[in-house]
């Protein structure tokens, strides 16, 4: 535990961790307009104008064939939030208050 600790309290750490998790979602929000594209013009079209909620619509229309990107793009989420409240986390409860 403490060379996880050691790892996020680092200055670049937590940044380099945070950008990978960032990097992989966007890399995955990329994906989803050629998946689309795949099924019918108007869900390329759907995923490229509104990556939020027409990529969920449309990773939810045909679950069969989205599910794998689908989790991926949530534990990308999971992990970019996650860094940053296990940042907040660390700040809070192992920082020795300034006297």
């Amino acid at each position: 535990m403490e060379s996880l600790l050691q790892l996020i309290e680092g200055p670049a750490g937590a940044f380099v961790m945070a950008i990978s998790g960032l990097l992989w979602l966007v890399m995955l929000l990329i994906a989803f307009p050629f998946l689309g594209f795949r099924k019918a013009w108007g869900w390329g079209l759907t995923c490229l104008f509104l990556p939020g909620i027409g990529t969920l619509v449309f990773s939810l229309s045909y679950f069969r064939e989205t599910w794998k990107y689908l989790a991926m793009t949530t534990v990308s989420l999971v992990v970019c939030w996650g860094i940053f409240l296990l940042r907040a986390f660390l700040a809070t409860f192992f920082v020795e208050p300034i006297v």
